[in-house]
């Protein structure tokens, strides 16, 4: 089964901060990974928006790794 969660959403950089910082934990087959991007506050209204933002932009490329994942024995 896959599962994507929000595992950051914070301002980015901590000094001076110009856009929030969206990070994702996906999982399937006993596997793991993470993938993180910066969604600008020129971009967006809200942290909501931003992580929408976010997902749409890191998807195929979690997606992909995910489908690895499922090819994979679980026991290894």
């Amino acid at each position: 089964m896959r599962e994507i969660k929000v595992s950051r959403l914070s301002p980015y950089p901590a000094e001076e901060p110009t856009g929030f910082a969206v990070g994702f934990t996906f999982s399937a087959n006993g596997r793991s990974g993470y993938m993180d991007t910066v969604v600008s506050y020129d971009e967006t209204n809200s942290d909501e928006e931003a992580v929408s933002i976010a997902l749409d932009r890191l998807k195929d490329g979690i997606n992909s790794q995910l489908a690895g994942f499922e090819t994979k024995s679980p026991l290894l």
